[in-house]
């Protein structure tokens, strides 16, 4: 991995600590290499206690998810990757969880998400940005029956852009197709 990409990560680090100290802390301070202050009060707080969680979203197919897993492990509360099939997420599970122990953390309270786009489901269009990704509609309770077998907690259906004319049209086809509606 390049020396930018660690660096990267490093200040990502730093920020989330960051963070976590004005969140839980009053007053809070914070002295890093990237990012110091000192003792100040943050106004309002956040509701859910002991603070939200801090989720780190990378990761997808064909990519080494090892690096942002163990940093998921090491300081946050959770991951969210991208389009990646069940089988691949389990074997990404597998790997969180031994990256869990290996830092003392309790894997099962890890918050674990997957994004999808709807085209998957069969419940919308593919969008722009979703490149060579296959959009092979297929049926959205077994996917997700099977994102939950594989450790999801939770699904994020990656829509197209909606806009004044189509998103009606386009949230109400979502729903539908998952049968909230």
């Amino acid at each position: 991995m390049g020396f930018a990409i660690k660096d990267r990560w490093k200040r990502t680090m730093e920020y989330i600590r960051a963070i976590k100290a004005l969140w839980e802390n009053d007053p809070a301070g914070f002295e890093g290499e990237h990012i110091s202050f000192p003792p100040i009060h943050l106004y309002p707080k956040p509701v859910q206690q002991p603070r939200l969680p801090i989720l780190i979203g990378s990761g997808g197919p064909g990519l080494n998810n090892q690096y942002a897993l163990r940093r998921v492990a090491e300081h946050c509360d959770g991951w969210i990757p991208c389009f990646l099939t069940p089988d691949e997420m389990k074997a990404e599970m597998n790997v969180l969880r031994g990256y869990c122990a290996e830092a003392s953390r309790d894997f099962d309270k890890m918050d674990i998400s997957i994004v999808m786009p709807a085209a998957n489901l069969g419940v919308g269009e593919m969008f722009d940005s979703a490149g060579a990704l296959d959009g092979t509609p297929q049926d959205a309770k077994r996917l997700i029956a099977d994102y939950e077998a594989a450790g999801c907690h939770r699904m994020v259906v990656g829509l197209v852009d909606l806009t004044h004319e189509n998103y009606v049209s386009v949230l109400t086809t979502a729903a539908k197709g998952l049968g909230l509606i």
